[in-house]
């Protein structure tokens, strides 16, 4: 007899703080949906716990927060859930067995967020960095094993679905990707201008980039869109970053509020040269209408092509040329802001992520929720 509204703990590495990086943005939005199919739902942090103005939103929304150690929780609480979600291939691995032992009649679902171990292997062909080869041997190993032990895992992407069935073609993998709002906006193409680049300086990727963006692409821009000026915003830039501050390159830094950004910038640039999963940069500029102007890497796992929403270069002279085309073309710029928004309506909506949840519930024994 199929039940409804299971007991959900879901186990992140640190508190969603959604105005600071994609990942948190993606939990925030994970756990509101969440919080619709669940009679009771638990988030627990590997990292203490510490009050914030995004746990009060979602404890109002009723998702309670463990105060307490996850461990020590699931010691003495754990046969009370019927689906525990971990999330992230570190987070995972660090309570797996503590699941297994204290909530043993529970549903594991291993959430990926991105497949850490292809991100690595990228970084590490691009930079040279053994570090980073030592990292994505790890993760691998890390991310096959939670796919075999969880009941299922989670991928962003159809691609990243694709390479993980590869190596473990027995599993359950299921795709629940970035969710997103999309946003009325005001501002048409002449009431903006210049261009930006968001993402935490957490994420080595985002280094990569505007070094990239910098060195490369920005010189040669200045030539063809004369006056042009270029945001950087993200969190925790380092030295290298911040020594790259002039008048037409502005390093923000964080920003506690970013519409006004949304509200004057032109285009938004996603220079990536190496990531995995799906570029919450992307999708977030996409929710406002604006443009991206973005590498392979960057459109990776999303429904696109070179004629939709996002413009692909990955060479800098592609790069400038794509961000000249749109830029300086009102008609392009308008085609392109209605289908981005189309796209995230489509495809990364609060719905998307709710149908898919929903019939991992059921396969898991739970009524439809209507």
């Amino acid at each position: 007899m199929s039940r409804t509204d299971p007991n959900i703990l879901v186990i992140d590495s640190k508190i969603p703080a959604p105005d600071r990086d994609s990942g948190s943005l993606r939990m925030y939005n994970l756990l509101l949906v969440l919080k619709n199919l669940a009679s009771n739902l638990t988030f627990g942090s590997h990292l203490p716990f510490h009050p914030t103005l995004d746990t009060q939103s979602l404890e109002t929304e009723g998702i309670h927060f463990l105060k307490e150690p996850v461990k020590d929780h699931l010691e003495h609480s754990g046969s009370e859930y019927d689906i525990v979600i971990l999330s992230r291939a570190a987070t995972a691995s660090a309570f797996i067995e503590d699941v297994g032992r204290y909530a043993d009649r529970s549903k594991i679902v291993f959430d990926t967020v991105d497949l850490h171990h292809l991100r690595f292997f990228r970084q590490a062909r691009i930079t040279g960095d053994a570090q980073a080869m030592k990292l994505a041997l790890l993760y691998k190993e890390q991310e096959i094993k939670l796919t075999r032990v969880a009941d299922c895992t989670l991928v962003v992407s159809s691609i990243e679905q694709t390479i993980l069935m590869k190596i473990c073609p027995d599993a359950d993998i299921r795709i629940v990707s970035n969710i997103h709002n999309v946003y009325p906006t005001a501002a048409t193409y002449e009431d903006r201008t210049d261009i930006f680049f968001i993402g935490s300086f957490y994420h080595k990727p985002n280094i990569d980039a505007v070094l990239f963006y910098a060195n490369e692409i920005h010189p040669l821009l200045k030539t063809m869109v004369p006056g042009i000026k270029c945001y950087i915003i993200g969190e925790n830039p380092p030295p290298e970053i911040k020594s790259l501050d002039s008048q037409d390159l502005i390093i923000t830094g964080y920003v506690p509020d970013i519409l006004p950004y949304m509200e004057r910038c032109r285009l938004s640039i996603a220079p990536l040269r190496y990531g995995a999963g799906i570029k919450g940069k992307v999708l977030l500029s996409m929710s406002y209408g604006i443009p991206v102007i973005g590498t392979s890497v960057a459109a990776e796992g999303m429904p696109l092509t070179k004629e939709s929403s996002l413009i692909i270069a990955d060479s800098a002279e592609d790069f400038c040329q794509a961000i000249q085309n749109v830029y300086t073309n009102g008609a392009v710029w308008d085609e392109l802001s209605v289908k981005g928004k189309r796209l995230v309506q489509n495809h990364f909506s609060f719905e998307a992520a709710r149908s898919t949840l929903v019939e991992l519930f059921e396969d898991f024994g739970y009524a439809r929720l209507q």
